[in-house]
């Protein structure tokens, strides 16, 4: 079981964001995909933040997809192992 990461409490809102909007991420063959501007636009309108800081939040929803999307692959790497070949000899 994944324990819930530490986030510090002014960072709050956003994580509360980002988990929000992770859900609306679409998936294909190579796994999880970036969320969508289209997403993040609705969130905006939805939840009213003000046209004026709805770049700075979209820039922020983008860069933490961002460093997800990296630590996905590195963790899908990391768990796709090479065959065990037998020697003998």
């Amino acid at each position: 079981m994944r324990s819930r990461p530490s986030v510090m409490e002014e960072a709050e809102g956003w994580y509360r964001a980002f988990c929000y909007l992770s859900a609306s991420r679409p998936s294909g063959f190579a796994g999880a995909m970036p969320i969508p501007l289209t997403e993040i636009d609705a969130y905006c309108r939805l939840a009213n933040i003000p046209v004026e800081s709805r770049m700075r939040f979209m820039r922020m929803m983008r860069r933490l997809d961002s460093d997800y999307l990296d630590a996905a692959e590195k963790r899908k790497t990391i768990t796709i192992e090479q065959p065990k070949t037998e020697t003998h000899g």
